[in-house]
């Protein structure tokens, strides 16, 4: 009912729960397949919410106090 679907996401291996980030760059370290670019796909993908940078907020308009009367 709520929630996000299987289809709002990008399935890469930046956002499995089966992969660490490494230091050096835009490479992870898969549980499975080893060391892989971030943007790897296996069937082995397990989606982790946690892992998911939101986008930011959009900023507020500014209001003077003529618009308010």
């Amino acid at each position: 009912m709520f929630g996000k679907k299987e289809s709002d996401y990008r399935k890469v291996c930046l956002l499995c729960e089966n992969a660490t980030v490494l230091p050096q760059g835009n490479e992870v370290l898969c549980k499975f397949k080893g060391v892989v670019s971030e943007d790897h796909t296996c069937r082995k993908f397990t989606y982790d919410p946690l892992k998911r940078c939101p986008a930011p907020k959009p900023e507020m308009p500014t209001i003077s106090k003529e618009d308010l009367f």
